[in-house]
Formats: C-alpha cells, sequence, structure tokens
C-alpha cells in the first residue's frame, strides 16, 4: 500500500480579504488547541487577531447554556467588534446586517456535541424533534437570530447552490481527530495538493440500503469520470473489501457499514494528498477520539477533508457527495463546496477539514508540466492516467503514456 510521504509544506497565504473573514477558535484551557489554532493560521496567513480562544471545557459535550454562554456568545460579540457585520438587538435575540464573515474553524479540544435541552419531566424527544445538535451545525447559524432549536434549519443556499454571506450563515469547518497531529495533517494534506495537483484514483462504495444514497454516488462518480479519474465501484451492499484495489485514494465516497473495515482498520493505509473521505453513516462523528469511529478513522488515514454525524441525522441530513464533488469541481473552496452539500444545520453533521482548500487549484495541463520539468513524486502517475483517460482516441492515450 502506497505511504504519504512527509514534505516541507512552503508558507501559502490566503488573500487579505479572505484571511480577515476567517475566524479560528480553540480551547483556552488546552495547549494543545491553541497551539494547533496557532499553527493553522500560520499555514494560512491569518492575523491573531482573528483567534478567539474559548473558556470551555475539554470534553465532546456541552449543554446548550453553555454553548449560549462559553460559545456563541463570545465569538457574536468578537466578529461583531471586528466589524464583521452591523446588528440591533441583543443575542440571540439580533437582526444582523451586511456580515462579512464567512468562515470559522474550530479546533480539537473544543466541544462538538450540543446536549439536548427538555423541561424537567417532559416527554423524551424523538429523533425528529429534539434539539440536540452538533454544535458545528449550531455554529453556522451564529447570525440568523433567534429561532425553534426543535428539529432542522433549512440551508438557504442548498437548492440555490451559491454562498452567499448575505444570508447570514457561516461555513464551520473542524480540525479535529483522534490526535493533533491527525488534526494538523488535514491542513498539511491540503496544502501539498494546492501546490502539486490532486492526483489519485477514486473509490465509489454503494450499499444497495437506500435508493437516493446509490443515486448520489453515482452522480458523483460521473462527475469525476468526466475529470478524467480512474475509478473503482463496488455495487455490492457490504463495505468495499480486500478483492478491490485501493491504491492512492484521492476520493472515496461510500456507505453504509457501522464501524470502519477491511482497508480502514490498517495504519499502513494512507489516502492520496489532498483526499476527501466520506463514509455515510448516522453516528460517524460521535466519538472523534475512537479509532471505531467513522470520521476520526477517516482523519488519520491522512485526507484533507472528511464528514460525520454527531447523532441520527437521517439520510436527507448527510451531506451529498455529488453536491459536494460539483462544487470542488467548479473551483470552490471545500468549505463552499461542503457547506451547500448540507441541507440543513442546527443538526447533526460536521465538515473536518481546511475550509479554505482548493483542491482543483492545480490544472492537469500544470500537472503534466511538472512531469515534462522533473518535479515528480509518488503520486505522478495518476495525473498521465487521468490525461490518458481524457484523451481523444487510443493513439493520443498511448502517446500521452509513453
Amino acid at each position: 500500500m502506497r505511504l504519504f510521504i512527509a514534505a516541507l509544506f512552503l508558507f501559502l497565504p490566503v488573500s487579505a480579504f479572505c484571511a480577515e473573514s476567517v475566524f479560528v477558535l480553540a480551547n483556552k484551557n488546552v495547549k494543545e488547541s491553541a497551539d494547533l489554532a496557532a499553527q493553522y493560521c500560520a499555514l494560512r496567513g491569518i492575523g491573531q487577531e482573528n483567534l478567539i480562544l474559548l473558556d470551555v471545557k475539554n470534553a465532546p459535550n456541552i449543554s446548550r447554556a453553555d454553548y449560549r454562554l462559553r460559545v456563541a456568545s463570545p465569538v457574536f460579540e468578537t466578529l461583531k467588534a471586528r466589524g464583521m457585520f452591523s446588528a440591533s438587538g441583543v443575542y440571540p435575540k439580533v437582526s444582523v446586517f451586511a456580515n462579512r464573515a464567512k468562515y470559522v474553524v474550530l479546533c480539537k479540544g473544543l466541544p462538538y456535541r450540543i446536549l439536548e435541552d427538555a423541561p424537567a419531566g417532559a416527554p423524551k424527544p424523538d429523533a425528529h424533534s429534539n434539539n440536540s445538535a452538533c454544535l458545528d451545525s449550531e455554529l453556522a447559524l451564529l447570525l440568523e437570530g433567534d429561532y425553534s432549536l426543535s428539529n432542522f434549519r433549512l440551508n438557504k443556499s442548498f437548492k440555490a447552490g451559491v454562498y452567499s454571506p448575505m444570508l447570514n450563515q457561516l461555513i464551520v469547518a473542524r480540525l479535529d481527530g483522534i490526535t493533533y497531529a491527525d488534526a494538523l495533517n488535514l491542513v498539511k494534506s491540503a496544502i501539498y495538493a494546492e501546490q502539486n495537483g490532486l492526483r489519485g484514483r477514486v473509490y465509489i462504495d454503494k450499499s444497495k440500503k437506500y435508493p437516493a444514497g446509490d443515486e448520489w454516488l453515482s452522480a458523483a462518480e460521473k462527475i469525476l469520470s468526466d475529470k478524467g479519474f480512474d475509478i473503482t465501484t463496488d455495487e455490492k451492499p457490504a463495505c468495499m473489501d480486500y478483492f478491490f484495489r485501493f491504491d492512492a485514494p484521492v476520493f472515496y465516497l461510500g456507505w453504509y457499514a457501522s464501524s470502519p473495515v477491511y482497508y480502514f482498520k490498517s495504519d499502513l493505509v494512507k489516502f492520496a494528498p489532498g483526499a476527501s473521505a466520506l463514509h455515510i453513516y448516522s453516528f460517524a462523528a460521535s466519538n472523534l477520539a475512537s479509532k471505531k469511529t467513522w470520521a476520526p478513522n477517516l482523519v488519520s488515514h491522512a485526507p484533507a477533508a472528511a464528514f460525520g454525524y454527531t447523532d441520527e441525522p437521517f439520510l436527507i441530513g448527510t451531506h451529498r457527495p455529488d453536491i459536494y464533488v460539483a462544487a470542488l469541481a467548479s473551483g470552490k473552496t471545500a468549505g463552499e463546496s461542503a457547506f451547500l452539500a448540507m441541507f440543513a444545520f442546527s443538526w447533526k453533521g460536521m465538515f473536518l477539514g481546511d475550509p479554505l482548500y482548493r483542491p482543483f487549484s492545480v490544472p492537469l495541463e500544470r500537472q503534466l508540466k511538472f512531469i515534462e520539468g522533473g518535479k515528480v513524486d509518488g503520486f505522478s502517475q495518476y495525473a498521465v492516467i487521468r490525461a490518458m483517460n481524457l484523451a481523444s482516441d487510443s493513439s493520443e492515450a498511448v502517446q500521452i503514456g509513453l
């Protein structure tokens, strides 16, 4: 199995406007959390004034009251003080105008699940009407004002396909995983791909559980095939096993196993730099410290992006792989693409990765120029294969491969 090769990562600043719109959150009580935030800011050229240290417990869960007091309110007031928006009223009963904030990046060490908040003696809410949520998904609506916490809130950008900061929704991403090194590798993997190109193979793992899920995967497969990627597709209900190849996975899109199996149980298996990994499973981010849970397991294999759900989201509340892939292919950032692929917020889903990452920032033509100039690594062959797949006929493909 091909191993991910560590590399030196050059300083890669983002535009001044983009950096100004990115706010990075860390736990002030956990040194490693603050260190991770500082490293991310340095790698992306984000000013320290956009780093917000929160006074919270280093625990997965947080109460509604503490979320409002220790997370939402401090972030809201910081953005307001920085002049990112104007507002009337007092949080959370506010009306926000002309928002310029775009991204919020949560660093490992912060809670990720907001607990159910129900009056004493009230009947236990069902899976549809509960008000527990992934903290990330709730924070996306920080500027939305007061709203019902029962069930979810529709994403205004979902059908439009265009993210607009005027909608007062924030793109929230998380740098997290089993270890702090895993969390930082999400950024390093992204930057390596931005410098050298997105190269590798695609793996589509269908399940025949519900037709809609397989239809989404088929649509994503078509988009990536049109981009020239080699693709392996498993049509069987069971998870992809050792009878399938799994070299240089740059997209893994699949479902539906309750815990990682086969290749994902091996520490030797690594994704290609810049990879995106999604396994649709209801509790894929229920425990970010366990390799038996899908989201942190995927992150441990060194992709640039992964997805997960703290509790039952229902299929409609998971990230749409076809929308995510289409948005990436159009040139959008990973954060924008993950945002557009989410049907609703104030719900259960999270995006793990650097939201500023642009997977297709190095065109295939430039990747081939790198090879011609002698700039090669263990993934260069996949750029050549992709070019061969896009050739007009077999003779042209042969010439490219020579």
